[in-house]
């Protein structure tokens, strides 16, 4: 059964960035536009996370990052961020950089990719395009 008691608990670790900043990380001077990502990724089989454990040295891109539970056990099993990039080849890139990466504990097969737009950045994208202009 779903406990949102247990459950939040268990998510205790997670990176945002304040509006103010993620509105600094879509404003780009590059022409090629920025967008935002949405990624969810596991965790090769096995793997023993201590490693990662409490570290938040993440790219600057990532303004959300969280964990993926088990339903039964509510072990991590994987992470899902959200990130503002200019390409799905730049996501995978910043993926390299994270020590999820580094230390083996992510199955890069398994990463999921997608466009994501949210109600605190929709309106961040055309005022980043304004100030282009």
């Amino acid at each position: 059964m779903f406990s949102l008691l247990s459950r939040s608990r268990a998510l205790t670790r997670s990176f945002t960035l304040a509006p103010k900043q993620l509105r600094a990380s879509l404003a780009t001077t590059s022409k090629i536009p920025r967008a935002e990502y949405f990624v969810k990724i596991w965790d090769k089989p096995g793997i023993d996370r201590s490693a990662v454990a409490g570290d938040a040295d993440v790219p600057e891109s990532f303004h959300l990052m969280g964990e993926i539970l088990d339903d039964q056990t509510l072990k991590v099993r994987g992470n899902c961020l959200a990130c503002v990039c200019e390409s799905e080849q730049e996501v995978v890139e910043l993926l390299r950089l994270t020590p999820h990466y580094k230390q083996g504990v992510w199955d890069m097969s398994t990463a999921k990719i997608s466009a994501l737009e949210t109600v605190h950045t929709s309106n961040l994208v055309s005022e980043a395009e304004k100030a282009r202009v």
